[in-house]
């Protein structure tokens, strides 16, 4: 089975090595002109482990963050320092934050040899990409298209919902060393979040979120986080931007499909990842998604992966249970976060003391149980 891939990002090479790996001739084109040596953050749950598990990398990832009691209170804080809700041990055991560029690294490892950096693949017809260049590249059984949120190719795709800004920036950051501070997880004010999670060798990532408009973008910069946040005397907002340099921090708006896509295949072509569905980043599923989108796929296609010439009919069937499958479980998270997102949105102070009064009230158990819901995904299930 020849397989083109468009994208080397989390779900492009998750799914170029699962595929490799059950005897697929796997061929990857990536825009950028090397592979990706440095970024941020992303957080793993045990849902993109298992899926990780079943490409066989799930060990190896494992190992960038190994488990460890957690050295303070994690949960949800007001702007006051207050804490709003405590995470259990299950959802703080769940939660492993890597640096992106060594998880890329994990799935780079097994196709290393098989990725074409520089070449953008601009437009998908039956068995066939078109790249940038002008160079065509044919007789491909199946094209994943994994070319990120922003996806010039599900542009055409028919029913391309687009993206909606959902008015606010994010700020994303990360500290030049280790850092202690009081808590860690989301603080949430008045239309602005601050959130806190530790790298394995101490550095803290960091994000921050403000409701702006669209089109008065905040700088990417520290003294721009300050001015957002300076009203919020928590010592470790201030701890973390102290050591933090400004080419540590970008700032982008946060975006989401408008709708769910009707459907995630076109004849031989097929959507994976932030291509396929975008969502914010309020549960930090993003990357999750992506694996169990190619965990899935490889389950789905093992069985005619190794075959020269592939029954269309056959590969066509299992690209339909992959995208009934993926469109239900998707649709179930990225609304969640959508929802979240709204509520730590709130900006008037009436709303965000009712806001925080509902959430306190609300037992950490129940959260707890739902996050760990969240997560019971495998291949069997879908």
């Amino acid at each position: 089975m020849r397989v083109a891939i468009a994208g080397a990002g989390v779900g492009g090479l998750a799914v170029a090595g699962g595929l490799l790996r059950a005897g697929a001739d796997v061929r990857v084109f990536e825009r950028s002109e090397a592979a990706m040596t440095s970024g941020f953050a992303l957080s793993l749950f045990e849902n993109g482990l298992r899926a990780l598990d079943r490409l066989g990398l799930g060990a190896a990832t494992r190992a960038l963050s190994p488990a460890a009691a957690p050295r303070v209170t994690s949960g949800i804080r007001n702007h006051k320092g207050r804490w709003i809700s405590r995470f259990g041990p299950d959802v703080t055991r769940s939660t492993h934050l890597v640096a992106r560029e060594a998880l890329s690294a994990v799935l780079r490892a097994p196709v290393e040899d098989r990725v074409e950096y520089g070449r953008q693949v601009v437009a998908v017809e039956t068995g066939q990409v078109t790249l940038a260049d002008g160079h065509s590249e044919g007789g491909f059984d199946l094209v994943v298209v994994a070319d990120g949120a922003r996806s010039l190719l599900r542009t055409r795709w028919p029913h391309d919902p687009g993206l909606r800004y959902v008015g606010v920036h994010a700020w994303r950051g990360l500290t030049r060393g280790p850092v202690e501070v009081g808590g860690l997880g989301e603080i949430w004010g008045h239309g602005r979040l601050f959130g806190l999670a530790p790298l394995p060798d101490g550095r803290m990532y960091w994000f921050a979120t403000l409701r702006v408009s669209e089109d008065s973008p905040p700088e990417a910069s520290v003294a721009a986080v300050r001015e957002a946040f300076g009203r919020y005397d928590l010592p470790d907002v201030g701890s973390v931007l102290a050591t933090t340099d400004d080419d540590r921090v970008a700032c982008h708006p946060i975006t989401e499909m408008r709708s769910p896509c009707p459907s995630l295949v076109q004849g031989r072509a097929v959507l994976v990842g932030d291509a396929a569905h975008a969502m914010t980043p309020n549960l930090g599923q993003g990357a999750n998604q992506a694996l169990e989108d190619a965990a899935l796929l490889v389950h789905q296609l093992s069985p005619v992966a190794r075959s020269v010439r592939p029954s269309q009919e056959e590969v066509g069937f299992r690209l339909q249970e992959w995208d009934v499958a993926r469109r239900s479980r998707v649709r179930v998270v990225a609304s969640r976060s959508s929802r979240i997102g709204r509520v730590t949105q709130i900006s008037t102070p009436l709303g965000c003391t009712i806001r925080n009064t509902v959430i306190g009230w609300a037992p950490d158990r129940l959260l707890d149980e739902a996050a760990v819901k969240l997560q019971a995904w495998d291949v069997v299930d879908g």
